[in-house]
């Protein structure tokens, strides 16, 4: 079995059963109520500073101490870093613990080896990289052009970019407080960090079930006027689904107009702090899509 954090719908399930019952896709859709939303969104939060490791979320439930789970982070972080020294010893060691250092620095980035390491050559660097995607401690999101299904045959493997294993562990090598996570309006959590673009990152990546083996793509154009970006592409219905993280109910969709009209795609979806919303868009003389805005509560449910 393939098994990843744990996600923020078991999380809420343990935290509040009333509240976890009462929610559904249904539901969201229909409407929750102010309070529901703004319960859902703290939860929201506490979930990325927690994160899905089960002895972190079991802390929190049982002691509600953000210090309590900190130290648990702190001891996951600590101990991968000590087993490093069972496989490797002087400039190899080294490495790793500098690609390990920086991978959640580097979230949602595309992966380039000066990031990781200055003084190691780039196939040194590629080596550790692949080890620690071996290891589940980084999840690879591949590019794939996105013309059809499945996304992998059109795959570009030396065009990624890297999740961290758990959003909460994430946030602790940031150096990132309940107190500042608490203090951030929609805006703040959602470009902080790319908190949020790993938070609904390690939900896709593991989206196809426990058994079979997770992945995640998604789209990048580059050329020499700037790059465009779509966060994440799945297959969804025998067709390819574009989505995107965006603060509020607002923010630049261009990169995701573009592709959209680039491969004459017909749904897209938005992840962001507001509520559901469904438009359809007009795409160029004759195309047409249709946009679902989801909040980040709704992210795994069906």
């Amino acid at each position: 079995m393939f098994l990843g954090p744990i996600t923020f719908s078991e999380f809420v399930a343990a935290a509040d059963e009333y509240l976890f019952r009462s929610i559904s896709m249904e539901n969201v859709v229909a409407g929750v109520s102010d309070a529901a939303h703004g319960k859902l969104m703290d939860l929201v939060r506490r979930y990325m500073l927690v994160g899905g490791m089960p002895e972190a979320a079991q802390t929190w439930l049982d002691t509600q101490n953000f210090a309590e789970v900190s130290a648990v982070h702190r001891r996951i972080v600590n101990t991968y870093i000590d087993d490093f020294a069972k496989y490797a010893y002087g400039a190899d060691l080294a490495l790793m613990q500098s690609v390990f250092r920086a991978i959640p620095v580097h979230v949602g980035e595309k992966v380039k080896f000066v990031n990781y390491s200055r003084e190691s050559r780039a196939a040194r660097v590629a080596s550790v990289i692949d080890l620690f995607i071996k290891a589940r401690i980084a999840c690879p999101v591949v590019h794939s052009d996105s013309n059809g299904i499945p996304l992998g045959a059109e795959e570009r493997p030396s065009v990624r970019k890297l999740l961290f294993l758990d959003v909460g562990l994430m946030n602790y090598a940031n150096g990132l407080t309940w107190t500042r996570l608490a203090d951030m309006d929609d805006i703040a959590l959602v470009n902080e960090g790319k908190i949020a673009e790993q938070f609904v990152g390690q939900h896709l990546f593991f989206r196809r079930g426990d058994f079979d083996e997770p992945r995640l793509n998604y789209w990048l154009r580059e050329g020499a006027k700037g790059n465009a970006e779509v966060d994440y592409v799945v297959e969804d219905d025998s067709s390819v689904m574009p989505i995107e993280v965006k603060a509020g109910a607002s923010g630049s969709l261009k990169a995701l107009w573009q592709m959209i009209a680039d491969k004459h795609l017909g749904r897209a979806i938005r992840f962001d702090a507001g509520r559901f919303s469904r438009q359809t868009v007009r795409i160029g003389d004759n195309g047409r899509c249709e946009l679902t805005t989801l909040p980040f509560y709704a992210i795994g449910m069906k």
